[in-house]
């Protein structure tokens, strides 16, 4: 019967109905109670109502709250792995001109494009083989001269000759007194220096060699070294 009763009313008209039941049999007896004995009544009916009482419907969601403080900072964590490797840019516009630089110190003993310093020495060797009766042997300097020697300063010794004022080397280890060109010959066969066409030939004397006029008997050869050194202003 009461299963029945509560089927009907509900949780909630079911307490209803308990509590107006104890109302009416105990009558003015409830109001005659103590304190003590009122509070377990009621103690009762709320046990009873949990029992009964089933959840309603969730209510719409409230407005959200204020944003709290921020957290400490947490640690932190392992570096992730290497990312590919990007796209090359586009090139940059070109930079402004800088400022030029201060002059540099002077080769040593030389500076490309420059010549050779005064009272310095050049030496190198040569060599020839002709049939002809005449041609000329080419002496190269790796270094020019400031300017072309004058011919009276240029000196040709025989195999044997040397060791003077102005040539005081040999062919084997040939030197030139600063402002002249000595010419060692070690060896020579069938075969004279025309040194006097060279005033005939002033061309053949530059800052940067000279060519040597000579004779020669069919099969003549000859070799030998050569020293020059930069004049030295007085």
């Amino acid at each position: 019967m009461i299963s029945r009763l509560h089927s009907k009313l509900g949780p909630a008209g079911f307490i209803i109905a308990i509590i107006a039941l104890i109302a009416a049999m105990t009558g003015g007896a409830y109001a005659a109670l103590s304190g003590a004995d009122k509070n377990f009544i009621k103690k009762e009916a709320k046990k009873y109502a949990k029992q009964f009482a089933k959840p309603g419907p969730a209510g719409p969601a409230g407005p959200a709250g204020p944003a709290g403080p921020a957290g400490p900072a947490g640690p932190a964590g392992p570096a992730g792995p290497a990312g590919a490797k990007g796209d090359t840019g586009p090139a940059g516009a070109k930079g402004d001109t800088g400022p030029k630089g201060e002059k540099g110190d002077p080769g040593d003993p030389w500076t490309a494009g420059g010549t050779l310093p005064p009272g310095e020495t050049l030496t190198g060797v040569w060599g020839h083989h002709s049939t002809n009766d005449n041609g000329f042997v080419s002496l190269s300097f790796p270094i020019p001269l400031e300017k072309a020697l004058p011919k009276e300063n240029i000196v040709i010794l025989k195999p044997g000759e040397g060791e003077t004022e102005k040539c005081p080397g040999t062919s084997v280890d040939p030197e030139a007194k600063a402002g002249y060109l000595c010419v060692y010959a070690s060896a020579e066969e069938g075969f004279e220096f025309l040194t006097f066409l060279f005033g005939v030939a002033p061309s053949l004397i530059t800052p940067a060699g000279v060519n040597i006029l000579y004779t020669a008997k069919e099969a003549a050869q000859a070799w030998g070294s050569f020293a020059v050194t930069a004049p030295v202003a007085p």
